[in-house]
């Protein structure tokens, strides 16, 4: 590697792969803003007085 490098040059390998894995890695995991907040609604609104989560299976469907 250091035959690539011109000679004195500060480059450091360690720090340009940590930060290309970090920059894959937002962009492979990462959540857009939208998607954040459809989801944080999602939740707040799929939570009943007492705070536990709703059953879909639990809700009473009355057919006339």
């Amino acid at each position: 590697m250091q035959v690539h490098l011109a000679p004195g040059s500060k480059f450091d390998f360690q720090k340009y792969i940590k930060r290309s894995l970090e920059d894959d890695f937002k962009v492979i995991v990462g959540i857009s803003p939208p998607l954040w907040a459809s989801a944080l609604i999602f939740l707040f609104l799929n939570v009943n007085v007492n705070g536990e989560l709703l059953d879909p299976s639990s809700v009473y469907i009355h057919q006339s």
